[in-house]
């Protein structure tokens, strides 16, 4: 119903309306000599954008079944659309959703659908009846982006704002891991070279509209960022004629150009927010901070900093406690091993007589706070309540809520620590608090060599890791569902649009029978996401075997084959739903002992809470004073 107002709208308005009257014919000002006038306001380089955009869309339309032409004016389409589209997003809410889809969501929206359409088997150019349909789509949305802008132009601050966080998606697009990424030839270059169109000139224009008195200093600062987006253009201008290497560096550099335009922006007396605040910050989360999409952020914000430390301790000590279970012989550690990253168990044993015991793996709970949702299915949201219901079941700890504040109040040192903390909640949910603040706290070690890399350490990843990591965002296009800083199937930098995809996987790398389990499947009904599970986090991946759902491959390598092979289609099981981003790899035995490399070893924490420590020191913590 939204989105045909929208469309309406985009149109010229309902048929109710009266008709306006014609306007009357002017005389062309006189050209001036000179200079050509400045913006008037930021937001001009916007409105000449979507200008363009649907010219390219007309364009497009005239040059369907064109072969090389259609892909020329494809590519100009999706560069003149990432020229404007992320510093609107918050603005021109209703056509961006109607031209790219909800935010958070894949390869949605009109241009999704011409992606789609592209990306059919054996079709490299649009059908002769689908351009019109499908361009006028575009094209309705790019006026309805016209209108919005028009009754609510953005501010000045929410546009630098917005260069600020385009600078940081522009590593989401460098590795093909945005939400509008394509799989076509040549998308990412557009992409990236569309924002970079989308800064400078936005940037220009503020340069332009600062008073005089403050311009010199805005010039210097506007050059740096010129400097910083050259890194790009250097990479991106070549694309077709060479190869894109070194996917990571431009990440990084991403970082660096959002340091850039943060300060830019503070000349003009804005002072902007980061992406988020890191986990390890080497520029203490000032705006100097080169956040990246490899950056591990810090703790969700919730409860205060001594809150949240006396919380995590209470949870620590109630992760490894066997007391507070139905037999009192199980803890969370029995299937979240530390030593295995927190997971590890084949499968969760039964915590009372007669309780179904689960087919799925037990995921690691190692970054497990970044998931939007949990576990395979993603059946729960990302907060307290999840540990609380995964704790009533009777296949973990076997306890209901009343039962668990029971045994906690028996226990002396844990009504101690109840009583002294803030009242906040009662009883089972100031428990599941402690669980959460725990996993929020202290299980975001964030101390891999990757990480080091990512924080300017170019030495902290050998020869073979960095070649495995090329091989991860380009030839394997990992990157795709994996996406950094987590890995998974979480996109940065709310994480909280979950990612799933559907494989096809076997029940053994031996087998030719599908595995059985719907996933997602068997929660929403839709045959469309029948064998869908969310996309795991690959960090600490060489101690979390055996992999996938359902446990049913030991080894990496055998990981590896499968989805070098294109999965479950690419070994000739009828998957009617995979995952469009899946396909035959072809990667050479070079390419797949360097992949191989990074995944054992790139992104192994060094540093991992609780694995060194005995059960029995850790239930004999001493009481708080």
């Amino acid at each position: 119903m939204v989105v045909a107002l929208a469309l309406a709208v985009a149109g010229g308005g309902c048929d109710d309306d009266p008709p306006r009257p014609p306007r009357k014919p002017t005389e062309a000002p006189p050209k001036r000599k000179g200079r050509e006038p400045g913006p008037k306001t930021a937001a001009d380089p916007l409105h000449s954008a979507v200008t363009r955009a649907r010219a390219a869309a007309t364009l497009l339309n005239k040059a369907s079944g064109k072969g090389e032409g259609q892909r020329r004016a494809y590519l100009a389409l999706r560069r003149a659309i990432a020229s404007f589209a992320p510093f609107v997003r918050a603005t021109a809410k209703l056509g961006c959703e109607v031209l790219l889809g909800p935010i958070g969501s894949t390869g949605g929206g009109a241009l999704g659908a011409i992606d789609r359409r592209l990306g059919q088997p054996a079709r490299s150019v649009l059908p002769s009846a689908a351009p019109i349909a499908l361009t006028g789509q575009v094209d309705r949305a790019l006026r309805l982006i016209e209108h919005e802008l028009k009754l609510r132009p953005p501010s000045a601050k929410d546009l630098l704002q917005s260069l600020s966080d385009a600078a940081f998606s522009l590593g989401l697009v460098v590795l093909q891991a945005d939400s509008s990424s394509s799989a076509a030839s040549g998308a990412d270059a557009a992409d990236a070279l569309g924002m970079l169109d989308g800064i400078e000139a936005i940037a220009s224009s503020m340069l332009r509209l600062a008073p005089s008195s403050n311009r010199r200093p805005v010039a210097a600062a506007f050059r740096v960022v010129r400097e910083k987006s050259a890194v790009f253009h250097g990479a991106f201008d070549q694309l077709g004629r060479t190869r894109l290497v070194k996917r990571a560096d431009l990440v990084l550099a991403s970082g660096s150009l959002g340091v850039a335009l943060r300060r830019f922006a503070g000349k003009l007396n804005v002072e902007l927010e980061l992406p988020y605040e890191v986990r390890r910050p080497v520029a203490g989360n000032t705006i100097s901070e080169p956040v990246n999409v490899f950056s591990v952020p810090a703790a969700l914000r919730g409860a205060p900093a001594v809150e949240l430390k006396s919380l995590a301790d209470l949870g620590r000590r109630a992760f490894v406690d066997r007391r507070l279970s139905a037999n009192g012989k199980r803890a969370c550690t029995d299937c979240h091993i530390p030593n295995k990253a927190f997971g590890g168990a084949r499968s969760a044993p039964a915590g009372k007589p007669g309780a179904e015991k689960r087919s799925r793996d037990v995921p690691t709970l190692l970054y497990s706070w970044l998931h939007a949702v949990r576990p395979w299915d993603g059946q729960f949201p990302r907060d307290a309540a999840t540990m609380l219901m995964q704790s009533h079941a009777a296949s973990t700890l076997g306890l209901s809520g009343t039962e668990l504040v029971d045994k906690a109040k028996g226990i002396a040192a844990y009504r101690t620590r109840l009583a002294r903390l803030a009242p906040a909640g009662r009883g089972a949910t100031q428990l599941v608090r402690a669980l959460a603040a725990f996993a929020q706290r202290d299980l975001l070690p964030a101390s891999s060599p990757f990480d080091r890399f990512s924080r300017g350490d170019k030495g902290a990843l050998s020869s073979a890791q960095q070649a495995g990591l090329e091989v991860f965002f380009g030839a394997g296009r990992c990157g795709r569902c994996h996406i950094p800083p987590l890995f998974g199937g979480a996109r940065p930098p709310i994480f909280t649009a979950a990612v799933f995809a559907v494989l096809g996987v076997p029940v053994t790398p031996t087998d030719n029978a599908l595995d059985p389990d719907e996933g997602r499947g068997l929660l929403s009904g839709r045959p469309l996401d029948n064998g869908a599970f969310r996309v795991p986090t690959l960090r600490n991946l060489a101690l979390t075997a055996p992999y996938f759902h359902h446990g049913g491959f030991p080894t990496l390598d055998a990981v590896i084959d499968f989805l070098d092979k294109g999965g479950g289609k690419g070994l000739g099981l009828e998957v009617l739903n995979q995952d469009w981003r899946l396909g035959k790899l072809a990667l050479s035995e070079q390419q797949r002992a360097a992949l191989l490399v990074f995944l054992r070893e790139g992104l192994l924490d060094e540093a991992i809470p609780l694995a060194t420590q005995r059960t029995s020191e850790l239930v004999a913590l001493p009481n708080p004073p």
